[in-house]
């Protein structure tokens, strides 16, 4: 087709639809059939290879020597080689997050959160770091370390552990959910939206646009 013709723009324009068409084939039939859009490829893993412990698990971390932790309903889960153990945290057992930290494995929970790492006489233990005289936590949902803190983000507030010392801050309402973006953290609050802490550190404020209707 000559150059700048009708005819020359209507081939390109065939041109870009049959490139557009061989990626989007190229784009579903290239996809696992078991993962379907949008949905993750997941495999069931058999309760007897997890030592019998019940299969449903949030989290998993695994560490520089291929040792496998697993956030378990029935605690935190250790898989290392054919071994399997099992280390229950606090009154109710339930691991819900893992975050591993210079050395030592983080766990959260319900209502307990604590530290697993080798204990003195070398063998693995999962240390409760929670007050048993404070108030109850709720569900221990994320475990972030951010600006060389440790935060434990619960339903009922924040926990701030750092340098040794635990504060708390208080939640505008039941917390589900958290992250880090810009160097600035957000929760999310049932029926109220996204919050955000402010600069001092001390409270969280409401984000503009983002309340629940």
């Amino acid at each position: 087709p000559i150059a700048g013709s009708t005819e020359c723009r209507h081939h390109r324009r065939m041109s870009y639809c049959r490139a557009a068409l061989l990626l989007l084939l190229y784009w579903c039939c290239g996809m696992p059939a078991a993962a379907g859009f949008g949905a993750p490829i997941t495999e069931r893993i058999d309760p007897l290879r997890l030592g019998g412990v019940h299969p449903t698990g949030f989290v998993a971390h695994e560490d520089a020597d291929g040792v496998i932790f697993l956030a378990n309903l029935d605690g935190l889960v250790r898989v290392g080689g054919n071994r399997t153990q099992l280390f229950p945290l606090g009154s109710n057992a339930l691991v819900r997050t893992l975050l591993p930290l210079e050395g030592r494995l983080y766990v959260g929970g319900y209502d307990a959160w604590g530290e697993f790492s080798p204990g003195s006489d070398g063998r693995p233990r999962l240390l409760d770091l929670s007050r048993p005289d404070g108030e109850p936590l709720g569900t221990v949902w994320s475990l972030l370390h951010w600006r060389d803190a440790l935060w434990i983000i619960t339903s009922n507030r924040v926990l701030i552990h750092e340098n040794g010392v635990l504060r708390e801050l208080p939640t505008p309402a039941r917390t589900t959910a958290a992250f880090v973006l810009a160097d600035r953290l957000y929760l999310r609050a049932d029926g109220l939206g996204l919050f955000v802490l402010d600069e001092a550190g001390t409270e969280f404020r409401p984000v503009v646009g983002a309340a629940m209707a």
